[in-house]
């Protein structure tokens, strides 16, 4: 029979080892021997070995570039990292970065824009309450990113990503009125031809040709 502490310690765990960082976001590695996070407040990205669990250490970092005045940081980032794990994707809905991390210990920025749609600056101020969420489609070379309103981008040319639809505005609902659309989370389908977006209702996306159609298939209240 277990002792309260022992039921304890099974439920909770055992901490291992702990590295002060401030994380918004991270990814891990599909071996589970690497993870990429990026810190809050500065978006700095670190790259930590983790294949001694006793022992984690950072082996690679990046500095964020400065951010204009419009478009300021959001504390919640997203992550995607391709499937050969060489690039590393970023994105608060405001900006995507696009990192080679190919070299974990020397990362490189091939892409830093600006995704915006806001045109006005009063909304700008209540960016941090907003989640943002990414999904990667290698096979089309789309990127899905979800947050104020959802995007998505053709990144065929990785150091020239192209605006290929804004599947929601957030700024505008069907009748032309401002309205703040907010996502909470965009899942992909195994086959990568269905898009799943949640918010207050569970929209349904057939994206099995992104670059010539993305068509709303069902949407339910949630």
């Amino acid at each position: 029979k277990l002792s309260q502490e022992e039921k304890m310690t099974l439920s909770m765990g055992n901490i291992k080892s702990v590295l002060k960082l401030d994380v918004s976001a991270m990814i891990l590695s599909r071996d589970e021997k690497i993870v990429f996070v990026v810190l809050r407040y500065d978006g700095t990205i670190k790259i930590l070995d983790i294949s001694d669990l006793y022992s984690p250490k950072v082996i690679g970092s990046l500095i964020t570039p400065e951010k204009d005045t419009y478009s300021p940081r959001s504390y919640l980032d997203a992550l995607a990292l391709s499937s050969d794990e060489k690039t590393l994707f970023i994105s608060n809905f405001l900006h995507l970065e696009i990192i080679d991390v190919a070299d974990l210990q020397s990362p490189k920025r091939i892409l830093f824009t600006n995704t915006s749609l806001f045109e006005r600056q009063e909304l700008m101020r209540d960016v941090n309450m907003f989640r943002t969420s990414i999904a990667l489609d290698e096979t089309t070379k789309t990127l899905f990113v979800a947050g104020l309103g959802l995007l998505a981008f053709d990144i065929s040319n990785i150091t020239n990503p192209t605006l290929l639809k804004v599947i929601k505005n957030p700024l505008r609902d069907q009748s032309g009125e401002q309205k703040i659309y907010h996502a909470n989370e965009i899942k992909l389908s195994l086959d990568k031809k269905v898009l799943f977006l949640a918010n207050n209702t569970l929209d349904i996306y057939d994206i099995s040709n992104p670059k010539e159609n993305i068509l709303l298939l069902s949407s339910l209240p949630t």
